[in-house]
């Protein structure tokens, strides 16, 4: 199955509602992240639409 890149966007944009709407999640996300890299999150995940959500929550690191 082919996903388009509108509605690659509208999953992702779910996910990061889900997880911001978390506080506690987002921070064991970012924490993750920052713990095992990029590579080892991915894994975790594991699912095609990780590169888009992954930059995604890289960009929280910075956000205070």
């Amino acid at each position: 199955m082919i996903v388009k890149s509108k509605e690659k966007n509208i999953v992702v944009g779910e996910v990061v509602d889900q997880i911001e709407r978390n506080p506690k999640l987002k921070a064991k996300v970012v924490n993750a992240l920052k713990a095992g890299g990029t590579e080892a999150f991915k894994e975790a995940v594991n699912h095609p639409l990780a590169n888009i959500l992954i930059s995604t929550i890289e960009g929280w690191q910075y956000v205070k």
